[in-house]
C-alpha cells in the first residue's frame, strides 16, 4: 500500500505496516486523514484504533502505551480511485516544504500516473518508500 496524507507524509507500505507505527507516531493522524494506495487500485482510509476513554483516562493511557504498536482501520472509499489519489498526493507534495524535489517534475509525475504500479515508480524514484514525515 502506498500511503499519502495531505500534511505531506508519504511512505509505502507494501511489505507491512512498520514497527515504528505506534500511538506516538500516529497521534496527529486521529484528525488529519491517512490515504492508501492499494496494489489493485483502491482507494481506502487508514485510521489508528484508538481505545474511547474519558479525558483523563486517554492521558493515563497515552501515557502508558505510547510506544505500543497501533492498531489500523481500512475503509474503502467510493471514488475513482487513481484520480482520488492523483489529487490527495498533489496536495501532500504542496504541503511539503522539505523536498528537495522539483515539484513541477513530481506534478507532471503524479498526472501521468494511472495505477498503482505508476504511484509505486513515483515514490521509489522519489525516495519516498522509506520513511517522509
Amino acid at each position: 500500500m502506498l500511503i499519502c496524507a495531505k500534511d505531506g507524509w508519504r511512505e509505502d507500505w507494501s511489505k507491512a505496516i512498520p514497527s515504528t507505527w505506534n500511538y506516538q507516531t500516529c497521534h496527529k493522524y486521529q484528525s488529519i486523514p491517512i490515504y492508501a494506495l492499494s496494489q489493485d487500485n483502491k482507494l481506502l482510509v487508514v485510521r489508528p484504533v484508538l481505545p474511547k476513554l474519558n479525558p483523563v483516562a486517554a492521558i493515563w493511557w497515552w501515557l502508558l502505551n505510547r510506544y505500543r504498536k497501533v492498531d489500523v482501520q481500512f475503509t474503502p472509499v467510493s471514488a475513482d480511485a487513481t484520480k482520488a489519489f492523483q489529487e490527495i498526493l498533489s496536495q501532500s507534495v504542496h504541503c511539503d516544504d522539505t523536498t528537495e524535489l522539483d515539484k513541477h517534475w513530481l506534478e507532471q509525475q503524479i498526472n501521468d500516473a494511472h495505477s498503482y504500479y505508476d504511484f509505486a515508480k513515483i515514490y521509489q524514484q522519489s525516495g519516498w518508500s522509506m520513511t517522509h514525515h
